[in-house]
């Protein structure tokens, strides 16, 4: 899928690359149970970051009320990387995806 997105873009999807890394080793919250078929063990790591990447090299402030969200799928003993986007931040619990319910199982993991 990255070399997909690095060909065809967006370039956007493309910047986005570099925080998946920083979701994936400290995530604000893990959720479980993407509603997807054949998916269904799979997980979404949600991260309220501090930053993210204007372009390839240059960082930014992240977009505002966001939470960056990267689903994973367990395989032979790894995570393998589906999809990431950003997604609108529950206001009440920050790191948390809004409307989480309708996407996923439940929250099994949530910082302080």
């Amino acid at each position: 899928m990255i070399e997909e997105v690095q060909r065809n873009g967006p370039k956007r999807k493309w910047y986005d690359i570099g925080m998946i890394e920083y979701a994936l080793e400290g995530p604000s919250a893990i959720l479980e149970g993407l509603q997807r078929p054949n998916f269904d063990d799979g997980y979404c790591y949600s991260l309220l970051p501090t930053f993210w990447f204007v372009d390839e090299i240059n960082r930014g402030l992240p977009p505002p009320l966001k939470v960056f969200c990267v689903y994973v799928h367990p395989s032979e003993g790894k995570l393998l990387v589906l999809d990431w986007d950003w997604r609108i931040m529950k206001p009440k619990e920050p790191g948390v995806p809004a409307n989480w319910r309708r996407c996923f199982r439940g929250i099994v993991w949530q910082a302080n």
